[in-house]
């Protein structure tokens, strides 16, 4: 990952970009285990390198915003935001500058910097479409608006995420943005009507998580054989939870509300 033949036929060159290669490597080993203070010692001793081409100083720069970000004992979030701005300013081109913004964003809503986040956020909407930064930036920008006191801001989360949805339907993350959705709409807001067709999708999906299949399709029989008064639709997810969900502490009740569909259409 971090070996390049750049240095020409220079024995020299090629030996002083492996070395900074290899201080990459460690230093990033030394992120993945917590040993912050040793990574930022790393990333550092590369970013002063006057030999490190510019690829590296980025690595760099991003591994100390990180480095400072879950720093041990304390974190230095300002110190973290110094880093990822100097890449912004310096590597504005850079195909890190998506994650970056995000990061910036996430400290920023860390602080209770809303309005900023927001707009870092927004900024890798518009500005990196087609990113799978864009799509993370998505859930980021609908969680500060869930979070926020007032209940119509809170609501603006499931738009975005909402229109997210039409406008890419197979995201990677969509399975997270409808469990999302449909949270909201039935947990929070009581529109189970309204949550129906995400948690349509979400169902035939499913979550990544085997066992919240059954809770998922559990919530679907329950709408549809109470709210929506639709007791065939009810049944197939009843179902589903006898023929796939083995284990699901629901079965029973599922085989119960079967039993009553089918002694109500006789």
């Amino acid at each position: 990952m971090f070996f390049c033949g750049c240095g020409g036929d220079d024995p020299a060159a090629v030996s002083e970009e492996l070395n900074i290669s290899q201080v990459l490597k460690s230093a990033w080993r030394q992120f993945s285990i917590k040993d912050t203070e040793s990574s930022i010692q790393n990333f550092t001793h590369v970013l002063n390198d006057e030999n490190a081409r510019a690829d590296k100083k980025v690595q760099a720069l991003y591994g100390l915003g990180l480095s400072y970000k879950f720093a041990a004992p304390k974190p230095d979030l300002e110190m973290s935001r110094e880093y990822f701005n100097s890449i912004l300013q310096e590597y504005p081109d850079d195909d890190s500058v998506p994650w970056v913004m995000l990061e910036l964003g996430n400290i920023a809503a860390k602080t209770g910097e809303r309005t900023k986040a927001r707009s870092l956020y927004q900024r890798v909407i518009s500005e990196k479409k087609n990113t799978d930064a864009a799509d993370e930036a998505v859930l980021r920008l609908a969680q500060v608006y869930f979070t926020d006191y007032d209940s119509d801001e809170d609501y603006k989360g499931v738009d975005i995420l909402k229109q997210y949805l039409e406008e890419k339907p197979d995201n990677p993350l969509a399975r997270v943005m409808l469990f999302r959705v449909v949270y909201r709409l039935g947990e929070t807001y009581q529109k189970y009507m309204e949550s129906l067709p995400y948690a349509e999708r979400l169902g035939e999906m499913k979550m990544f998580d085997p066992f919240r299949w059954g809770q998922q399709f559990w919530y679907l029989g329950q709408v549809y054989r109470l709210i929506a008064g639709n007791e065939e639709r009810a049944a197939y997810w009843y179902q589903k939870i006898l023929d796939e969900c083995e284990f699901d502490q629901r079965r029973y009740s599922s085989r119960q509300m079967l039993e009553k569909i089918r002694e109500d259409s006789e």
